[in-house]
């Protein structure tokens, strides 16, 4: 296991159309690569776009899936290229007419989806309007560290980073659309509370 981990946070402008968010999340991994990162972390919904931020447009999601699909091979052909993991945020979509996963895709250094997190504790709007909630965690090993991973209002269910504790994780993503700066804050507790 090694020392240490190089990991980039990387904040790309998150827009409703997949193309423009792919194309930036794309530079952004050539950019943490070429910097020594051997996992680039992105925000929720960075590729597909996310609906808290853009409701008239993902209201009754009637949109086209087929650019979120393309984008997201595109973006995971270049993570096995670049040989870096990456952890993206998007709307994943389920079949039968239920309202999609707020998700994190976590891409592994050979390009494979190596997991994806979907959102476990979402807000009333979210439940009612857009999404549908997760049923379990989700942690990868890289170079010997282990990662769990929470999204947005999942920051505020202290219950929620115990059991990643439980887990054994080292260090937690999270991911937010959020500017709110008590996101933060709260964060900075819960990882100084766990020992993350």
């Amino acid at each position: 296991m090694a020392d240490t981990i190089r990991i980039a946070v990387a904040q790309t402008e998150v827009g409703t159309e997949p193309a423009a968010n792919g194309a930036a999340i794309r530079a952004a991994m050539r950019r943490a690569a070429d910097e020594g990162a051997r996992l680039v972390h992105f925000a929720e919904g960075a590729l597909s776009g996310y609906a808290g931020a853009a409701k008239p447009h993902f209201a009754g999601w009637r949109i086209d899936w087929a650019p979120v699909a393309d984008e997201l091979r595109r973006t995971m052909a270049l993570a096995g290229e670049l040989g870096v993991w990456v952890v993206v945020g998007g709307n994943h979509r389920l079949s039968g007419g239920h309202r999609p996963h707020n998700s994190l895709w976590v891409i592994d250094d050979r390009g494979a989806l190596a997991d994806r997190y979907d959102k476990r504790f979402i807000s009333y709007a979210e439940l009612t309007g857009y999404y549908t909630p997760g049923d379990h965690t989700c942690v990868v090993e890289v170079d010997g560290f282990r990662f769990g991973f929470l999204i947005c209002i999942e920051v505020a269910f202290p219950e929620l980073w115990s059991e990643q504790r439980a887990l054994g994780v080292d260090c937690v993503l999270f991911s937010t659309f959020s500017e709110d700066p008590v996101f933060e804050t709260m964060v900075r507790g819960h990882a100084a509370a766990h020992g993350f």
